[in-house]
């Protein structure tokens, strides 16, 4: 499920059918050039099936419980469920295959993140995120992933996703029941959640005005109304006081991404480099033939709310 992607979409596309025999994509309201470039990928032959979703509604669960099923009806034997910002880090086809297949029949496999945090001493002028940053903490501050999808899946109708598609739930006594993972770390993916100042600005203040305007996601709206907080919360606070981030406040937004906020947290002075491990994802550059186009992420973001108020 993509909405304005165009600075990553192409290399997560053709990147990720390097893993994978098949795409399914939604588009969700989006005001950039994501549509396009993903057009233009089907025309070059691609296995990618594309749907634009009409409904204004943030309905990430229900959207991505359905692309799963259909996945697993084209003749999918498994589904990876990640975004255009995820890139996966598996082994060799075959060696993947195996791997797949130690999943136990019943079971929901995870594979963890790792974050890549942009750094003020890159490369800005390098359209490819994944040449242009090519950092990762040493080790993630906490296990947090996307489930990896089985036939059961397919199966078993009672299982769904919800925002984020970090677990698979089922409905117990009017509870939602997340099911027992088994988490992959030969398996995993590289998350690249803020990738320049226009981005991560646009991010935070879309997700607060999603969330304002119209959000059903009802295990994650009950959270946010008992008062959890996340580091996205805090640049929102931000962003909301100042306007922008500084390069030092997108080293630290990527560095503690999946942390909770405490109160009264405030940007260290440092970036955080003494933490982080050079890691590029690819050893070459990826075919990226669409790099010219771009906008600018808030004018993006204006547009959308103009469409949805």
């Amino acid at each position: 499920m993509v909405r304005d992607e165009e600075d990553i979409i192409e290399l997560f596309v053709r990147h990720t059918l390097s893993h994978v025999d098949k795409l399914h994509v939604a588009i969700h309201q989006s005001m950039d050039s994501t549509p396009g470039i993903l057009g233009l990928l089907q025309e070059e032959g691609l296995p990618l099936t594309v749907r634009a979703l009409p409904d204004k509604a943030f309905r990430q669960g229900a959207t991505l419980t359905a692309l799963a099923r259909q996945a697993f009806d084209a003749g999918a034997d498994v589904v990876f469920v990640i975004d255009a910002d995820e890139f996966l880090r598996a082994p060799p086809r075959e060696a993947l295959e195996k791997r797949l297949d130690t999943l136990p029949n019943e079971g929901v496999g995870a594979s963890p993140w790792q974050i890549y945090v942009p750094l003020p001493t890159d490369n800005q002028t390098d359209p490819n995120v994944l040449t242009r940053i090519t950092h990762r903490p040493f080790e993630e501050r906490k296990l947090l992933g996307k489930v990896v999808l089985t036939k059961s899946f397919a199966r078993d109708e009672a299982l769904f996703l919800l925002e984020g598609a970090h677990w698979a739930y089922q409905m117990q006594n009017g509870e939602y029941a997340p099911k027992t993972l088994n988490v992959m770390l030969d398996i995993q993916l590289a998350h690249f959640p803020v990738r320049s100042i226009g981005q991560a600005v646009a991010k935070v203040l879309q997700r607060r005005w999603q969330r304002r305007i119209a959000w059903v996601d009802e295990p994650i709206s009950k959270l946010v109304a008992a008062g959890f907080q996340s580091m996205v919360d805090r640049m929102t606070e931000i962003v909301l006081g100042r306007g922008t981030l500084t390069p030092q406040e997108l080293s630290w937004f990527a560095y503690e991404y999946n942390s909770d906020y405490q109160a009264g947290d405030v940007v260290p002075v440092n970036t955080y480099e003494h933490l982080l491990v050079h890691d590029p994802v690819s050893a070459k550059p990826l075919v990226q033939r669409y790099a010219d186009q771009r906008s600018d992420p808030l004018a993006s973001l204006y547009r959308w709310l103009d469409d949805v108020i």
